[in-house]
Formats: structure tokens, C-alpha cells, sequence
């Protein structure tokens, strides 16, 4: 075959070729604008339907949170029976422990008391009853609260001291001033403080005499003396007391040389405050100017108690004396000089601040 029929052939073929290719081109459908709005639509892009957004979760509301639980509330109003503890703070915390480490069963609120069951030996805290409850069985800080008295606690049981009153029938001894009440049904309240809000010790019958040793500043109140052995207690703490407007009558020699007694709480000497000494991590406080009467709670390194006084050295037990000391103002709920406590003049407290010239002060009446 010459090169001329070989071009001329070559020249044929190719066009067969261009001739099928397009008879393929033209059986392929076409792309419409419709395919191509599904193609975009279903391909992912950089949108919130493949990164969630904030508004993808809801946001957490308080009733998704698990309910809280209020704590037992103890409600039984001052005043209370001797050996029963109320707050000398806002609210006690009442744990199932003597320890802050453990948990709360409930709170005791200023204002309202539970009954002292015994007292631990290495911590100080109270055991408490409080039948029916939660916090039966609880355990409260000594800290916290003030004991009413005349109590004695132990680690076995918290007692009540002898409170009877000693009477004789008619006629009173010479060396009395005897108060008795006015007919068969009258009856006088004794109580342990010049206060109605004290614990009542007994009652005062017709045909009865008990012996008045003293009366408040303001004539309000008869002191009248037991008569009876009372071992924990310290000065004022040994008196009864009688309200003056008690359908009652005073009579015998003594009545015109009974002793005005004064109850009047000293303030806050100077500056004059006491604490823990160097090294020492906590110190007692006492009820009373006397170890028998027991603590009322502890003073801590780093913590303070404004001093009143202090007294005489060898003073019912205490070599140094002891100081006078004023805790919670307003709070503690006793009268005059019965809300002071008291700590022992001892190497483990120290005094700071203007203390010279100290006045001195006990419980003596």
C-alpha cells in the first residue's frame, strides 16, 4: 500500500472514532440543577450539623439537682431541766460522734435545749437524748453549749445534784428569818438563779419554813439557803431563790439583818484577756470557780477570753487562783455573776494585755 492510501486511511478511522464518541456522549443523562442542589446538600461542610454547639445540650436547671435534705432541727424551748444543754452560739452541730470529723444528724438552735445523756472523758463533748429522733444518741461539742445546773456529768451518766430544800413546820428556829406561804393553796416556786427562766428545784408548801439569808439589788428576789450538802457547787451557786411577789410571809428576828446580795456581772477588765500559754493547744474552762462543778468547754491555741477579775490565790483547789472569765455576752443564759466562768491560774494560761491592778472577784455572797 503507498503512503497516500495509508494517510488516506488513517484519516477514515479517526473520524469512525469521533463519530462513536459522540453516539456515548449523547446516552449519558444529563446533570440537572435539581442533582446538583442533592449533591451539595448531602455533602458535609464546615456547618453546626457536624460540630454541636452549645445549644445542642440544654443547660443543667435546679431540677436536675438531687433534692437536699434539711437537717433535723431539735424543738423544745428554754427553759430547760437541769442536765439539759443549750446553745451558747447561734446552733449547735449534733454528730454521730464526739469528733468534728464526724457526720451532722441535726442541729440544736439557740433558744431550745436537749437533755445532757453523759460527757467523754478525753474529748469533753455531751452525749444527748432526745427520744423518737435522729439525733438520740447524738453527740454535741462542749463548746457549743452550757449545761444547766446543778448538774454533774461523767462518762457513765449526767446527774442531777441533790436540790431539796430543807423546811421545818411551825414555829421556824430563833436564828431564822422564816418564809412560808400564806394559806393551804398557796404555793412558792424555788428556782436555782433570780431568774424564771431557771430550773425550778422545788416548791414551798403551807405549814413549811425555809430560811432567807438574802435578797437581790432590786428586792425582786429572796436567797434562801438549802440547808443541804451540795458538793460541786460554789458560793452563789448553793443559793435558792424566791420571787419577793410570791403570795408568801417572812417572819422571825433574822428577817431585819438579811444580807443585800450582789450580782452584778464586772465587766471586761481593761484590755486584760486570757489564753492558752506558748505551746499549749487548749485549756479548760470551768462552770464554777471549782473543779467539782466540771467544765463548761475549752480554750484553744489562738483563741481569747476577756478576764473580769481574778481570785485570791488557793482558792477551792487552784494554787494561782482562778481567773474570771466572760464568754458569749447576751448569750449564756444565766444571771449576773452566775454567767462568768472560770479558768485555773496555772503555767498553761497566760494573761495579755493591760492587766495591772486586777481587780478580784469570786462567788462568794
Amino acid at each position: 500500500m503507498s503512503i497516500q492510501s495509508r494517510g488516506l486511511l488513517r484519516i477514515i478511522l479517526s473520524g469512525v472514532v469521533l463519530m462513536l464518541a459522540a453516539c456515548n456522549l449523547s446516552t449519558q443523562p444529563p446533570v440537572t440543577p435539581t442533582d446538583l442542589a442533592v449533591i451539595l446538600t448531602n455533602t458535609p461542610t464546615a456547618t453546626a450539623s457536624v460540630t454541636p454547639t452549645a445549644t445542642t445540650t440544654p443547660p443543667a436547671t435546679a431540677t436536675s439537682l438531687p433534692p437536699v435534705t434539711p437537717a433535723f432541727r431539735v424543738s423544745n424551748p428554754v427553759p430547760g431541766p437541769v442536765c439539759s444543754l443549750s446553745p451558747s452560739v447561734d446552733a449547735a452541730n449534733i454528730r454521730t460522734g464526739p469528733s468534728t470529723a464526724n457526720p451532722v444528724l441535726g442541729v440544736l438552735p439557740a433558744g431550745n435545749w436537749v437533755r445532757a445523756r453523759l460527757q467523754d472523758s478525753v474529748s469533753g463533748w455531751y452525749q444527748v437524748t432526745f427520744t423518737g429522733s435522729v439525733v438520740d444518741n447524738g453527740w454535741v461539742s462542749n463548746t457549743v453549749v452550757t449545761l444547766q445546773q446543778p448538774c454533774v456529768c461523767g462518762p457513765n451518766n449526767c446527774t442531777a445534784v441533790t436540790t431539796a430544800v430543807v423546811t421545818v413546820t411551825s414555829p421556824p428556829p430563833a436564828d431564822w428569818c422564816g418564809m412560808s406561804v400564806l394559806s393551804t393553796t398557796d404555793l412558792a416556786t424555788i428556782q436555782a438563779q433570780p431568774s424564771t427562766s431557771s430550773s425550778i428545784t422545788g416548791q414551798l408548801t403551807y405549814g413549811s419554813f425555809v430560811n432567807t439569808i438574802g435578797r437581790t439589788l432590786d428586792g425582786v428576789w429572796y436567797a434562801i439557803d438549802p440547808g443541804i450538802s451540795q458538793a460541786p457547787n460554789v458560793g452563789i451557786y448553793r443559793l435558792r431563790w424566791v420571787r419577793a411577789d410570791s403570795r408568801i410571809n417572812l417572819s422571825g428576828v433574822r428577817c431585819g439583818l438579811i444580807k443585800t446580795i450582789d450580782l452584778t456581772a464586772p465587766p471586761a477588765y481593761k484590755t486584760c484577756v486570757a489564753a492558752p500559754a506558748t505551746g499549749v493547744a487548749s485549756i479548760p474552762v470551768y462552770n464554777q470557780s471549782g473543779y467539782d462543778a466540771g467544765t463548761w468547754g475549752t480554750l484553744a491555741s489562738g483563741q481569747t477570753l476577756p478576764i473580769a477579775g481574778k481570785t485570791p490565790i488557793n482558792w477551792f483547789g487552784s494554787a494561782g487562783g482562778w481567773y474570771a472569765v466572760i464568754v458569749n455576752p447576751g448569750i449564756v443564759p444565766d444571771v449576773g455573776r452566775y454567767a462568768l466562768r472560770w479558768i485555773p491560774i496555772d503555767p498553761n494560761v497566760q494573761q495579755t494585755g493591760d492587766c495591772d491592778g486586777m481587780p478580784s472577784v469570786t462567788l462568794d455572797f
